[in-house]
């Protein structure tokens, strides 16, 4: 009973809100608060917690920022049809949440918008995501769901941010689609991945940083830069190779990478013409590079 009263109350101060905001009326405070942007109706915060299942009622355009973020009491949410952004922290700490449907037409997803939703297993972002948002100082959108094992990204999406699946220990296999060409940097670390391919879109390699199970990695030809820090920590990671369309790697790539393997698609020449922020194979057994017309040996690297 008082579940079903806690979940009528805040579908009523959901649709209440929208009506006042339409009026362009002072919304009471213990509403929370809506604004209305060009006619659209916006869920901000609700100020009473939700209780175990919430369904949020047709007509919202927008979770805005912090608008479930803490309600630790949240078991699922169904976010419905018409809904198109998903905010910044609007599902931060809802660390009882284990399921959530995002519905298609939702383009973007923002900074730390499901961050230390721990309970989380599994997730699925629509087709219509171009964009999901993060930063190594806001969070990734799914950063630290320490219980995630299942990630379904469709094709679509565009753009992995920052941190966006980082400290996801419970994430052992990703399919990342086609359509992505950016990786942002921590996208990925300390996940529990063991195999990685990476889609032909991408030109610059980042964020996989501390997998420690982390065995292979495909990387497309055409990417031209791995960035600094890239694969540093993967202490599983036994090969890597690098095609030749690779024209800077950046310092302590693959630090720490103990038993790598180094396969170069490209000639002698064509790897030494790689520019390189030394040291890139820090605290590694790396002393030779296998080329395509043969070994590139360590003592090389420095020879004019």
């Amino acid at each position: 009973m008082k579940k079903r009263f806690f979940a009528a109350l805040i579908a009523a101060m959901v649709l209440t809100a929208a009506a006042f905001a339409a009026k362009k009326t002072k919304i009471p405070s213990y509403l929370g608060t809506v604004t209305n942007e060009d006619g659209v109706c916006v869920f901000a915060r609700i100020k009473t917690r939700v209780f175990l299942d919430f369904v949020i009622p047709d007509g919202i355009t927008a979770i805005a920022s912090e608008g479930f973020s803490n309600c630790t009491d949240l078991v699922s949410v169904v976010i419905p049809d018409g809904v198109t952004y998903i905010g910044d922290d609007a599902f931060n700490g809802c660390t009882s949440l284990k399921s959530v449907t995002i519905p298609e037409g939702v383009t973007e997803i923002g900074y730390s918008a499901f961050k230390g939703c721990t309970s989380l297993a599994s997730v699925t972002i629509p087709a219509s995501v171009r964009t999901i948002y993060g930063s190594s100082y806001t969070g990734g959108a799914f950063e630290n769901c320490t219980s995630l094992k299942s990630v379904t990204l469709a094709e679509g999406v565009e753009t992995i941010g920052e941190c966006m699946f980082s400290g996801c220990k419970s994430l052992e296999s990703i399919e990342i689609p086609e359509s992505v060409t950016e990786i942002g940097g921590g996208a990925f670390y300390g996940t529990g991945l063991k195999t990685v391919t990476i889609p032909k879109g991408v030109k610059t390699i980042s964020g996989f940083g501390g997998c420690k199970s982390l065995e292979s990695v495909t990387l497309p030809r055409g990417v031209t830069t791995i960035e600094k820090y890239t694969f540093s920590g993967c202490t599983s990671l036994k090969s890597v190779s690098i095609p030749r369309s690779v024209t800077t790697i950046g310092e302590e790539a693959f630090t720490g990478c103990d038993n790598l393997t180094v396969q170069y698609d490209g000639t002698k020449v064509q790897w030494k013409a790689i520019k390189k922020d030394e040291p890139i194979f820090y605290n590694t057994q790396v002393t030779k590079i296998n080329c395509s017309d043969g070994e590139f040996s360590k003592q090389d690297w420095y020879k004019s």
